[in-house]
């Protein structure tokens, strides 16, 4: 019994973290109601868990929604570009079907290389804007950078990604998944993912 109690028991930590992560995705959750806030949410949920890793955050709520109003703009900006890109693939993918051999390979590579950019920004943007307050192009140009000079754990974050999204392919797992992510899912894997790429970020700096 001491040892739940004790505050510097590492299950009292644990219980401390679970609740602070429950907190941020119902905080997440709610701020991502008008769609438009959806880039500032996630720049926001990484830099409240970058405080959990560095332990400096004191009020989750209060942290977050600062981080919300500080980066609304560029999370927008964010929001929108990626969305663009998204739109363009799925151009481009509808538009092979009509395209003679050789415009269909040159479309193919141009789908391709979309992809892996949109991979790539999506891995790396959003926390590396909440530790950084560089310019909204500087910061895209740095996250492209140290994705290709850190290929293992970019392949990393990928691949995670692609297991989840297999994942929900699957009934029983779609009904799981809907329930982790709206109870603790968003937050916790950002947890992870802050985790992974904080020393890859330090060795930059």
């Amino acid at each position: 019994m001491k040892s739940i109690i004790n505050e510097k028991s590492r299950l009292y930590k644990l219980g401390d973290i679970c609740m602070e992560l429950f907190q941020l995705n119902m905080l997440f959750l709610l701020s991502c109601v008008p769609i438009v806030t959806i880039g500032g949410a996630l720049i926001a949920l990484s830099e409240t868990t970058i405080k959990i890793h560095e332990d400096t955050l004191t009020k989750p709520t209060i942290t977050y929604l600062r981080a919300l109003k500080a980066n609304f703009w560029s999370g927008l900006f964010y929001f929108i570009s990626l969305n663009i890109l998204v739109g363009l693939i799925v151009m481009e993918i509808r538009l092979m079907q009509f395209l003679p051999i050789i415009s269909f390979i040159i479309v193919g590579s141009a789908v391709m290389f979309s992809v892996i950019v949109l991979l790539l920004l999506i891995s790396y943007l959003f926390v590396y804007r909440a530790k950084y307050n560089n310019t909204i192009l500087k910061s895209i140009k740095v996250c492209l950078q140290i994705s290709l000079l850190n290929i293992k754990e970019t392949l990393t974050l990928i691949l995670s990604l692609c297991v989840l999204l297999a994942f929900s392919f699957d009934a029983t797992g779609f009904t799981f998944l809907t329930f982790f992510f709206i109870f603790i899912g968003f937050s916790t894997i950002n947890y992870f993912h802050t985790k992974l790429l904080l020393p890859i970020f330090k060795n930059y700096e």
